[in-house]
């Protein structure tokens, strides 16, 4: 579920734009004009955004250098429509002001920086942090043109154009083939495709879950036969005690199903609890620097697992009868 998720929460609810324009550098007045009729042609176009993003370095000791993207769009009347920037947790959001950058949580966390700080490592610009936002892969820190202009004492000249669609389909080939003979972009890439691509990686992500779902399958099965056996031969004189004073073999089944159901009940609801903080360990460890998994397991997760686990039982149950059916008495 968390790997999975992370798809669908990155490029569908934090992303909400549908294609990223990399534009052309020292464009004409006439190429502005023709790449602005043609998008007025195009009406499944439904709003844009003039951004300006760079690649910086951020560092720290015993942490490798990392790669952050500041992301700085021209107005942010608007940029709630693009990108979502909200607390993980309290799905609090945030509107980006003058005030301070907003960060990307995992950059937060590698760089040891909270609300309030102002980054005091050895960098070439100090930034006031104003609040960390959700986000799972890549590093990225927002700010207004203006604190932008203040801090990197540059003027504010967009690079990319965020962009969304009222619809999709076929025109899109065709939109991105006349916005570059326009001359006034480099390249556009669609969400889409970054999606797909991503789905790919993930998928190779999903055939290890797979294996690992398996074994812990198979364990769970394995655990509860042995279990089971061991108090059956350590029990057998008991057992063949009951069956002399005249208990049927499906009662000398229940004597000791009754035990091995109720053991696998209290264990499935110790496993909710553990598995879950099982989860949060595991998906910590094998996080890389640039990436955040969301803990996100679904309710038929859990009912999958409990499912299991009583099949596993019962199994083990049909086993354990036909073994009590031959006990000597």
């Amino acid at each position: 579920n968390s790997i999975s998720g992370l798809r669908r929460i990155q490029l569908i609810e934090m992303a909400t734009y549908d294609a990223v324009v990399a534009l052309a550098e020292n464009q004409t007045a006439e190429a502005e004009t023709g790449y602005q009729q043609l998008k007025d042609a195009y009406s499944q176009l439904d709003n844009s955004l003039l951004t300006l993003q760079a690649s910086y370095k951020a560092d720290r000791p015993s942490i490798s250098t990392q790669d952050v993207t500041i992301f700085v769009p021209e107005t942010t009347d608007n940029l709630a429509d693009f990108v979502k920037l909200k607390d993980r947790k309290s799905d609090e959001s945030y509107q980006l002001t003058d005030d301070g950058i907003i960060v990307t949580e995992k950059l937060a966390r590698l760089m040891a920086v909270e609300v309030g700080d102002h980054d005091d490592q050895e960098v070439s610009y100090r930034m006031p942090v104003q609040a960390i936002t959700e986000n799972y892969t890549g590093h990225t820190i927002y700010l207004t043109a203006a604190l932008y202009e203040e801090i990197f004492s540059e003027r504010f000249e967009a690079n990319t154009e965020l962009l969304t669609f009222k619809e999709k389909g076929d025109w899109e080939r065709q939109f991105a083939e006349e916005s570059m003979d326009a001359g006034y972009i480099n390249l556009i890439t669609f969400i889409d495709t970054i999606d797909k691509q991503f789905s790919d990686t993930l998928e190779i992500l999903d055939l290890v879950t797979v294996v690992l779902i398996i074994s812990a399958a198979a364990l769970a099965f394995i655990v509860l036969y042995n279990l089971t056996n061991v108090n059956v031969s350590e029990r057998i004189r008991e057992l063949s005690t009951i069956k002399v004073l005249g208990f049927y073999h499906t009662e000398v089944s229940m004597y000791i199903y009754r035990e091995t159901l109720i053991l696998s009940l209290l264990g499935i609801l110790a496993g909710f609890g553990l598995g879950r903080l099982l989860t949060v360990v595991i998906l910590g460890m094998v996080e890389v620097d640039f990436m955040l998994f969301p803990i996100t397991i679904s309710l038929s997760s859990y009912l999958y697992s409990f499912l299991l686990t009583i099949l596993f039982s019962m199994i083990v149950m049909v086993i354990m009868h036909y073994k009590l059916k031959h006990v000597d008495m």
